[in-house]
């Protein structure tokens, strides 16, 4: 849940998940009275500085704000067997395609469905994987071996690419850019398109997707189309949101 307060001069920002919450703004007075008003309806404990938030790390440099996800992927690693795996320089090889008969079912299937929701978590800093992430979660219900070792590649991936995740630029550029693509027929089991977009604020990544389209594009123009309108509604949507 996210509260935001805006006064025409200051904002202030709570963002709640269960028991956890994080607040932040433009005024440090209006930080402290939120603070104080909290104080008085519930017991809180205040850790000061944002440094680690559901599995984010949070790092401030002089230059802007790092979130990565680097204790969450160590912790992947080790889960799942993988600590001292090779290291890959891309989480799948562009012209593979999964199928939903590829090689023997998996025996363990919670095993794979909690790797792949495992994964799906570390996509919140790192949209390089959404799109792999997003076609292996198409196969939770039967799992194959192919589709597994596809998974623990996306791990070896991770491995290799520990330290990355977004970063927030301090430059005050409130410049909005969208970039979008989509495939045609691109899944093997029933033809549908994949859409892809991104969105920056400035050089900062803030809004991403990868979605299997909902229905059999029958063209590349139609589901070039298709992507861009739902560009153009999560554009419609943010600017808004920075109004």
């Amino acid at each position: 849940m996210l509260y935001i307060k805006h006064n025409g001069k200051h904002i202030v920002l709570l963002c709640i998940y269960v028991d956890d919450l994080i607040l932040t703004g433009s005024c440090g007075k209006d930080i402290q009275d939120i603070k104080e008003k909290l104080k008085e309806e519930f017991k809180i404990s205040d850790l000061g500085e944002l440094k680690y938030f559901l599995g984010i790390e949070v790092i401030k440099t002089n230059e802007g704000i790092y979130l990565i996800q680097r204790k969450y992927i160590l912790d992947l690693l080790k889960k799942y067997g993988r600590i001292g795996c090779k290291l890959l320089n891309q989480p799948i090889q562009p012209n593979v395609k999964l199928e939903k008969d590829n090689g023997e079912k998996v025996e363990n299937v919670q095993l794979y469905r909690s790797l792949i929701g495992s994964l799906l978590y570390a996509t919140i800093t790192r949209p390089d994987i959404s799109h792999v992430v997003g076609v292996l979660a198409q196969f939770m219900q039967l799992p194959t071996c192919v589709h597994l070792n596809a998974g623990r590649k996306v791990l070896r991936y991770l491995k290799g690419t520990i330290n990355h995740g977004l970063f927030y630029d301090k430059v005050n550029d409130l410049t909005i850019s969208a970039f979008s693509d989509a495939d045609w027929t691109g899944s093997m089991n029933d033809r549908r398109s994949t859409s892809g977009y991104v969105f920056l604020l400035g050089t900062t990544t803030i809004s991403w997707s990868s979605k299997k389209q909902p229905i059999v594009a029958l063209s590349l123009i139609e589901a070039e189309y298709r992507v861009m309108t739902n560009v153009t509604c999560e554009a419609m949507w943010i600017k808004k949101a920075y109004e």
